[in-house]
C-alpha cells in the first residue's frame, strides 16, 4: 500500500508526466471527501486516453486502404484511357501519316522500305501496348473491387471508434468538473467550520452568562414590597 500511494505523488509530478488533464484535478491526495470522485475522474480519463489512441488507429488504417484503393481505381482508369478504342485508332492514323510522308520523301525503294517497317513496327508497338493497358485496366478494377468490403468495415470501425472516443472524452470531462465542484464544496465547508470555531459558537458564547443575571436583578424589588 505504501508503495501505491507514494507513486501519485505531487501535482507537479502528474503533470511532469504527460498524464490526461484530469490528473490535475484529481492529485489532491486519495483520502479526503473527494477520494470517489477523483478515482472515477482518473479511470474515465485513462478510458478517453485509449480511445482516442484506438480511434486514431483506425483512422490510420481507414486512410492507408483508401490510398491503396485510389492506386488500383487510378492505375485502372488510365490503363483503360489508353487502350481505349479513339485512342488506340488516333495512334495508329498518326502512324500511317507519318508512313506517307516518309514515302513522298523517299527517293529510292530503299527509303521506301525502311519507311514502310518503321510503320509496321509502330503498328505492333501500339497493339501491343494495347493489350498490356488491357490487362492493367482489368488488374485495376479487380483490386480496387477486392478492396470495397475492406474499405467499408475499415470506415465502420473508424465511426465507431471515433464516436467512442468522443462519448470517453465527454466522460473524462464530466468527472474532472464533479472532482472539482466536489473540491470546491470542501473548501467551503472547511471555511464555515473555521469560522464557526473561531467565533465560539453562533451566539458568540456570551448567552448562559447574560441569562443568569436576571434573577439577581430582581432580588431588591421584592425586598421592597
Amino acid at each position: 500500500d505504501a508503495g501505491a500511494s507514494s507513486g501519485l505523488g505531487s501535482p507537479e509530478e502528474s503533470g511532469a508526466s504527460g498524464a490526461h488533464p484530469a490528473d490535475s484535478v484529481g492529485s489532491a491526495g486519495d483520502d479526503g471527501p473527494c477520494a470517489d470522485a477523483r478515482r472515477v475522474a482518473d479511470e474515465r480519463c485513462a478510458v478517453a486516453d485509449r480511445a482516442r489512441t484506438g480511434a486514431a488507429a483506425a483512422a490510420d488504417a481507414l486512410r492507408s486502404a483508401q490510398r491503396t484503393y485510389d492506386g488500383h481505381v487510378a492505375q485502372a482508369e488510365a490503363a483503360a484511357a489508353a487502350s481505349d478504342p479513339r485512342t488506340v485508332r488516333t495512334a495508329k492514323e498518326l502512324a500511317q501519316r507519318r508512313f506517307r510522308d516518309a514515302r513522298a520523301a523517299a527517293t529510292t525503294n530503299d527509303d521506301v522500305e525502311a519507311g514502310a517497317r518503321a510503320w509496321l513496327a509502330e503498328i505492333n508497338r501500339i497493339n501491343h501496348e494495347t493489350r498490356e493497358a488491357v490487362v492493367a485496366a482489368e488488374h485495376g478494377r479487380a483490386a480496387a473491387a477486392a478492396l470495397v468490403q475492406d474499405l467499408e468495415r475499415l470506415a465502420v470501425e473508424a465511426d465507431a471508434a471515433r464516436i467512442s472516443a468522443e462519448q470517453a472524452e465527454e466522460a473524462c470531462i464530466a468527472a474532472r468538473n464533479a472532482v472539482a465542484a466536489c473540491d470546491e464544496a470542501a473548501r467551503r465547508d472547511e471555511a464555515a467550520a473555521a469560522r464557526n470555531a473561531g467565533s465560539g459558537g453562533p451566539d458568540g458564547g456570551d448567552g448562559p452568562d447574560a441569562g443568569e443575571a436576571g434573577p439577581e436583578e430582581d432580588a431588591p424589588g421584592r425586598i421592597a414590597s
